[in-house]
Parts: structure tokens; C-alpha cells; sequence
């Protein structure tokens, strides 16, 4: 094609994945002691985000942490989206994201005890996350604020992933959209 740039796909696939904030964040893991303390979620409050380099970097305003004056901490608010049950791993991936401090690669976030799981799911429910039905509680906690009722019916009726008692968990949100 005219104007066009030549790409060969042996030259995309020899070159290495851009860093995600996630994967940046088991670079940081693997070289901050501090960081290894830390949650996903919490990375926000101690570190900023390079876009340009995609590195997080420690802040250099903010209060310092008490027992670490060297370091720094904003009341900054840390996401991690929202993802569907039915997109299952990656579900069960957001929910050790919650619950693992300072992993240094995936495989961290499924080792529990010094066992590695196979699956995020197998990892959580080693962890305790999904002997009851807590994480669909705060699903539809979640979806509550954020959600429509009709995607809170999608959310509990498309998943493969059933509440160990579906009555209770759809009941406690049931008011909401009475």
C-alpha cells in the first residue's frame, strides 16, 4: 500500500510486551522492599505512574510514611476494574490482586503456602475467598453503585460460577431496585 510502513511479524513478535501497570508492578515488587508490603491497589498512594517510560516512581510530595520517612503518601485512590464473572481467571486474578502483597510475577499471586496452584480460582479458593459466598456479595455490592438492575440480573444469571446459596446472596441486594 502506498504510504504505508512495512511491519514484518517476526520483527512484532521478537520484540518484548510494552509494560501494563501490573506487570510494572511486579518490577517494583522485585526491586523496592516497600513495595513488596504493598497491594495493587495501594501502589497509587507511594508511587506515580510514568506514562512515557511505563515505571511506576516513588512520590516525592506528599506525608511522609510513618516508619519509612524516606517515603511518601498521598490519600491518591487506586483502582482495579471491574471484571465480569464470566471472563472467570481474570475475575479470580482481580480478586488476589486484593489479597496478595508484593507478588513479583503471576505465578506469585497463585502460590499459596509454597504451593502453586493451577488457576487463579484454585489459588483463591485456597486463600478461603470462595468457601461462602463473599466475593458475589461484593460483586453485587459493587454493581449496586455502579450498575443497572438489568446488568445485575446479567451479571448473576450469565456466570458459570454459581453462589454456594444463590437465595442469599441475590436477597441481600434484592431492595435495591424494588
Amino acid at each position: 500500500m502506498p504510504r504505508r510502513k512495512r511491519v514484518s511479524a517476526r520483527k512484532i513478535a521478537s520484540e518484548p510486551p510494552q509494560n501494563t501497570t501490573l506487570t510494572a508492578f511486579f518490577q517494583l515488587c522485585q526491586t523496592d522492599p516497600f513495595a513488596k508490603t504493598l497491594l495493587y491497589v495501594d501502589v497509587p498512594i507511594y508511587y506515580t505512574w510514568d506514562k512515557t517510560r511505563k515505571i511506576f516512581q516513588r512520590r516525592k510530595q506528599g506525608m511522609p510514611e510513618e516508619g519509612h520517612p524516606e517515603i511518601m503518601k498521598t490519600n491518591a485512590i487506586g483502582r482495579v476494574y471491574t471484571v465480569h464473572p464470566n471472563n472467570a481467571e481474570c475475575f479470580y486474578l482481580r480478586m488476589l490482586l486484593h489479597e496478595i502483597r508484593g507478588p513479583t510475577n503471576f505465578t506469585d499471586l497463585r502460590t499459596i503456602d509454597g504451593y502453586i496452584c493451577h488457576t487463579y480460582r484454585e489459588a483463591c479458593q485456597s486463600l478461603g475467598l470462595l468457601e461462602n459466598d463473599n466475593h458475589w456479595e461484593l460483586t453485587l455490592q459493587e454493581a449496586t453503585l455502579t450498575a443497572s438492575a438489568e446488568q445485575i440480573r446479567v451479571i448473576r444469571h450469565n456466570s458459570n460460577n454459581k453462589p454456594i446459596k444463590p437465595k442469599t446472596a441475590m436477597g441481600l441486594f434484592q431492595t435495591e431496585y424494588e
